[in-house]
């Protein structure tokens, strides 16, 4: 799977139009001014609530994205400023009494335990972990924490990484991360040495503390693997270090997350696999039968890695949020697996927690017309209050308005995409249209701000004028099953005829000029677009990131987690003919849209090959092209200045070939 990266800082920016024009468009200083809320939690009585604030600064000299926690009333008042504008944390969490907030903030270039009283005074560093922290939880005693950090390297791993500028050897992965203990929270200079709970033979994935304090469900893995085949769910009694294994390992997919009811008498824990889908299960926390009580969990791949399964107090239920075609559920489902209860529905939302008592639940959420704030409403009625208001004065009127469209596709198939129109738009009059497939394939769109942060800044592409479609093609997740598999051994063809369609579908209407269409798409989107551009013309501009070029070359050079066999029925070296008919470089000699390729020098996902491929043959044929690699970026940049760079390419290139001005 290649999942998109979601989370993009914002940053402040010089403007992309000319500044006397700034007051009348949105620009890339406008998105990048809306304020990001990564992380929250509610007061064990729901009457305080503890949040991040995400803020970025850019100029030429700093590039640095920064989160400050803030904390205050549940009805929005009394809010104060806990960490200092130059220290950057995440994941704020209430001691068990309320009385203790806990942080990872940055120590030393490493994330670190910060432990401080309630109103932000008497912090203090708990731990000094030599790899960093990656999680936390309290013990419910409040006394103690668990973590999680990468085990220390070994002696091999170590002279591995001093030798690797002479040779670099390629092996099994062998790095692991641990769960540790601290059991003693004070600001003491001489703390008793933290100890290790699991095996330094196996990587922990998820933990969960039972409400008594006396034991732990763990989820492990041999090692740092995404979504390893061979995860095993154990009870861990944290006194004595034994763990017990609670059910044999998955036949397929991963487990992912396991959870204590309230009463501390069941586990609920998740399966996830084939993705993007999991399966909720209940066992006993001694071990016995387990029940599989939910199936097709379609979890929003914004959600993936920071959701935790929530119950309900009473322990009949666990909320659950979904996918819901361009919408985003949150569902109760019971446990007794007699079905699920839809309790409200958001454009989208960005995080879900709840409260120790079990009495609230606390949400981000926004639409394609409000940015994203804080919610909470009690648990038993949906009765949400809004907490924040960090993005009520954003200029929304300087883009065109975002709505759901469906059209018909080849074999009669409704697909649904989201049309933002260009600002100040006239109906009978035909725009430029930019199509920007999602990545995934297993991903989708939602209605979130229309001016957030993405692969492309949609607000500013309307606000220059242009209408921008977000196709939910087969293959997308929020449709069922069924749809997520219908690009099963067949990508390039029902997903390309499903896009076409709504490109069709716009002409059609009016709204898009057959003659001024550009394309751009990331990941598995940017697959979408170097194939699009050899199968048709009618693109007057590309811009490809991340894209897979050659299926073959990318299977076989890439390390790790490789999701394509599940998706073409088999292994390339035992389909090899398939392989390459769906490979975009096998017909490059059709391609006549000038293509734009962006790539990051350490992506692991997409190795950047795959894009110097297909720029070296667009090259040779004399197509207008550019490679762009971005170094120390991944998957997509996370640096602010590339980002930003990254935009502002994006926009001239469209200006240049589909618009026809720069």
């Amino acid at each position: 799977m290649l999942f998109v990266l979601t989370g993009i800082p914002g940053v402040s920016a010089a403007e992309t139009r000319n500044p006397a024009d700034a007051q009348a468009s949105w620009t890339i200083a406008d998105t990048f001014s809306i304020a990001q809320i990564p992380s929250l939690d509610p007061s064990p009585d729901g009457k305080r609530i503890v949040y991040t604030v995400q803020k970025t600064t850019v100029n030429d000299t700093v590039s640095v994205s920064k989160s400050v926690i803030y904390e205050g009333n549940a009805d929005g008042t009394g809010t104060r400023q806990l960490t200092n504008d130059t220290d950057s944390c995440s994941g704020p969490a209430w001691s068990p009494d309320g009385q203790m907030i806990a942080a990872l903030c940055t120590e030393a270039g490493l994330p670190q335990i910060r432990v401080m009283n309630a109103d932000g005074s008497g912090a203090f560093t708990l731990t000094t972990q030599e790899t960093g922290v990656t999680q936390f939880s309290w013990a419910p005693d409040g006394n103690r924490l668990t973590y999680s950090a990468m085990l220390p390297l070994t002696d091999e791993q170590k002279r591995a990484a001093e030798t690797e500028q002479d040779v670099i050897v390629s092996g099994p992965n062998t790095y692991r991360a641990g769960l540790y203990l601290v059991s003693d929270i004070s600001p003491v200079q001489n703390r008793p040495t933290v100890r290790l709970l699991t095996p330094d033979t196996t990587s922990i994935v998820s933990w969960d503390w039972s409400p008594d304090g006396k034991s732990i469900a763990t989820i492990t893995a041999p090692n740092t693997d995404m979504l390893s085949s061979n995860t095993t769910l154990s009870h861990l009694d944290p006194a004595t270090g034994t763990m017990k294994n609670l059910v044999p390992q998955p036949d397929t997919g991963s487990y992912f997350q396991a959870v204590f009811s309230p009463d501390g008498n069941t586990i609920a824990y998740s399966t996830i696999g084939p993705i993007p889908y999991q399966a909720l299960s209940v066992i006993p926390a001694e071990g016995g039968n387990s029940r599989i009580i939910a199936r097709d969990l379609d979890i929003p791949a914004t959600l993936l890695l920071s959701y935790k399964l929530l119950w309900s107090g009473d322990g009949r239920y666990l909320y659950v949020p979904e996918s819901n075609r361009t919408r985003v559920s949150v569902y109760a489902i019971a446990a007794d697996g007699s079905g699920k209860i839809e309790l409200f529905t958001c454009g989208s939302i960005g995080t879900l927690a709840e409260n120790r008592w079990k009495s609230v639940l606390a949400y981000t959420a926004e639409d394609t017309d409000s940015a994203s704030e804080i919610y909470i409403t009690p648990s038993n009625t949906f009765s949400p209050d809004r907490v924040t208001r960090l993005n009520s004065d954003l200029p929304t009127e300087k883009f065109g308005k975002t709505e759901t469209v469906r059209w018909t596709s080849y074999d009669g198939t409704e697909i649904e995409g989201l049309l933002t129109y260009p600002v100040n738009y006239t109906p009978g009059t035909a725009y430029p249209l930019i199509v920007a497939p999602h990545g995934g394939p297993s991903d989708n769109y939602v209605h979130s701000y229309t001016g957030t942060a993405a692969v492309l800044p949609v607000a500013t592409f309307s606000s220059l004028g242009y209408a921008v479609l977000r196709p939910n093609i087969r293959g997308s997740t929020g449709y069922g099953p069924n749809f997520t598999w219908a690009n099963y051994h067949d990508w390039g063809g029902g997903d390309y005829r499903d896009l076409m369609a709504g490109v069709d579908e716009m002409v059609a209407r009016g709204i898009a000029d057959p003659d001024r269409l550009g394309i751009i798409g990331h990941s598995y989107g940017g697959y979408m677009t170097a194939w699009t551009v050899t199968q048709t013309s009618r693109f007057k501009g590309a811009v490809a990131i991340a894209p897979i070029t050659n299926t073959i070359s990318h299977a076989g050079t890439r390390i790790g987690l490789d999701m394509t066999p599940l998706y073409f029925g088999n292994a390339y070296w035992n389909d090899w003919d398939y392989y390459s008919d769906r490979s975009p470089v096998r017909h490059i000699g059709n391609v006549s849209t000038p293509t734009l390729i962006i790539t990051g020098k350490e992506d692991v996902q997409v190795p950047p090959g795959q894009g110097r491929e297909f720029y070296a043959g667009l090259t040779k044929r004399g197509i207008p092209t550019q490679l762009i690699t971005y170094p120390r970026a991944g998957h997509f940049p996370t640096e602010p200045k590339q980002v930003r760079d990254l935009w502002l390419r994006e926009i001239a290139w469209m200006n240049q070939y589909v618009m026809g001005n720069t």
